[in-house]
């Protein structure tokens, strides 16, 4: 498929009969995806699918994009995206090119980090630009004077 087509597709696709079923995962699969098993997808947008991994037992949810290009004032960059095992993306959240989600890692709905950032394992990141959010354990230690 050309890259307008197969846009055009997955576009259709992501929001019609193929949305979070294995046929979803399969698609993005047969035009290069790297995904892992038991990923649960709910109508993800996929740019540039031959440089997306997706770790097993990630859950990306409905309308997040997964885009590994960058555009700065003078040039496209392509760079490969990455998402360990277990990884959350929340609802409309999007990650870039360079950016790494380490085994367990979470993005909150409506979130992006700055392009090339690393998401620390079993961390939540939250808002734009995403920063990780504070555990509760950390909210009630007192602060040492």
């Amino acid at each position: 498929l050309s890259e307008m087509n197969r846009h055009t597709f997955f576009h259709f696709a992501g929001e019609c009969a193929y949305t979070a079923t294995f046929m979803e995962n399969w698609l993005h699969r047969l035009v290069g995806a790297k995904i892992g098993r038991d990923v649960v997808m709910d109508g993800v947008y996929l740019m540039e699918h031959d440089l997306i991994t997706i770790g097993s037992g990630s859950c990306i949810d409905q309308w997040a994009c997964l885009s590994p290009h960058d555009i700065d004032m003078s040039q496209v960059k392509m760079s490969p995206l990455t998402l360990g095992r277990r990884c959350t993306v929340g609802r409309l959240s999007t990650l870039h090119g360079r950016d790494q989600m380490m085994d367990g890692a979470k993005l909150a709905t409506f979130s992006s980090p700055l392009i090339g950032t690393k998401l620390l394992s079993g961390a939540e990141w939250v808002g734009y630009p995403a920063v990780q959010k504070r555990s509760t354990a950390d909210a009630t230690k007192p602060k040492s004077e």
